[in-house]
Order: structure tokens, then sequence, then C-alpha cells
């Protein structure tokens, strides 16, 4: 920040630009959540054990109250959490990677989940209120200032892992959602990605700045750097964990596995 010429957060009152740059689909499902009937625990592609482990010990009050179980416990922890599940004869649904993690979020009613900026605010412009259990090895503890920055305006709730408590979070679970839920989709800018993108073309066409654009991943940049890439699919395609003619995937369903 100190040699940046211009500096754009969504968490610092100077920026020019507040909002953060979301996928459409968030806003596009969006809808104000009154009540809980489902609940969705977000460990990430890689899984977070704590918050399997806070899964499990919540699961048979979930189940009592109704509230039905989506738990992304991780691919390494799949087949674990799965079993954990089935020990207690609750059915929940489970999975590691998903690139429909958008529709999953959408059928959900409150969320457990780590703090990552990306995660913080796909889930606001979504409206699904959520309880935010940052990683405590962040790097300066960024996850947990992602959280605090909504906590500070009654928009989320905040417990760090080692005061991870399932009376707390049951506690929080009994409380209203509905405001929130419609705050947190008035509070999130749909054009953040436009803003941002015409802030950096004004900058570089009026300065003497030169834009390096990075791509959103870094499989992404990896592959823009290595392969010539083409705007507009003219053949048959190759799709990493995603869709495509031939698919390659880290997670064994793909015409050809491979790791990660």
């Amino acid at each position: 920040k100190p040699y940046a010429h211009t500096f754009i957060s969504s968490y610092d009152s100077s920026s020019p630009i507040s909002s953060y740059p979301i996928k459409d689909i968030y806003f596009q499902s969006a809808r104000r959540r009154d009540e809980i009937k489902s609940i969705i625990f977000l460990g990430g592609s890689q899984g977070a054990v704590a918050i399997n482990n806070l899964a499990l010990e919540l699961a048979p009050v979930l189940n009592e109250k109704g509230i039905k179980i989506i738990h992304q416990a991780g691919e390494r922890n799949i087949q674990k959490v799965q079993e954990e599940y089935i020990h207690l004869g609750i059915e929940a649904d489970v999975f590691g990677f998903s690139d429909k993690l958008a529709e999953y979020i959408a059928k959900a009613d409150f969320a457990v989940a780590r703090a990552g900026a990306s995660t913080l605010w796909e889930l606001s412009a979504n409206g699904l209120p959520a309880l935010y259990i940052p990683y405590p090895y962040a790097a300066s503890d960024h996850q947990y200032y992602n959280a605090k920055f909504l906590v500070d305006q009654n928009l989320a709730w905040l417990i760090r892992e080692s005061e991870l408590d399932s009376s707390k979070v049951l506690e929080i679970l009994d409380q209203d959602i509905s405001k929130i839920s419609a705050k947190l989709i008035d509070s999130v800018n749909p054009n953040g990605a436009k803003e941002i993108a015409k802030l950096i073309a004004l900058l570089e066409l009026y300065g003497d700045f030169k834009v390096i654009c990075v791509p959103p991943t870094t499989n992404a940049l990896g592959v823009s750097l290595i392969c010539d890439l083409d705007s507009e699919i003219e053949s048959p395609t190759v799709g990493y964990n995603m869709d495509g003619d031939f698919v390659l995937s880290s997670v064994g369903d793909g015409n050809l596995d491979i790791p990660a």
C-alpha cells in the first residue's frame, strides 16, 4: 500500500471503490432468508477439520430441528465424514470440490465458513447469513479482520477456532436472520468488477502506468503462461475440473485422472 498510486480495498474507507468483484450467479440466486431450514458448512475444497468436527457435533441437534445439512468436507475427508453421518443415522449432502458451489450456497439458509475474502463476499451477495471461523494461520490474521468487518456492522457472526463451542453456535442459529439477510443483499454492489476495471483503464489511459491482468485463479495463470489460449471455442476443448470434450480431473470423475 505505501508504494501504490491507487489502493482498492473493500475494507478500507479511503478506497475509491469499496466493491468486490463477485460472479453474477451469486446475485442472480440471491434471496432473503427468513428461517433456517438448511445449513451449509464450508471448509473449502481441501476441507477444514475444525468445521468438519463442528458439523458432526451439531448434526444430531440439527436433525432433530429438521434442518438439512450441506457439507463441503474436502476431497481427502469425504469418505470419513460420510461414514460419520451414516453412523449417526443422519442424511447429509457431503462433497469436496464442486463447480456447482454457487448452487449449494443458494439452497442454504445459513453458512458456517472460513473467512477468505471471496467466500465472505459471495455469501453476502447471495444474502446468506453466516458464522465465520477464520483460518487461524492466515497471513496477518486477515481472515479474522475480513469477518470482523461484517460483524462490526451486525451483518455476521464470528468465533475463533480456538473458542469454538457448539452451544454458542446453537444460540446463534436461534437468532433472527431475516433482517441480516436483507441487509447483506443491499450492502453489496453487483458492479464491483466493472468499477475496478474502469478505474484501472483510466489509470492506464491518463497515467504513466502499465496494466498487468492476473487471471482469477493460479491454475488459469499457469495455463495462460504455457498455452496459446483461444478467445472463442472453435474446436474440441479440454477441461480441468470443468466441462469439456475431454476432462482432466483431480477428483476422479474425468476422462483422465491426475493429481491436483
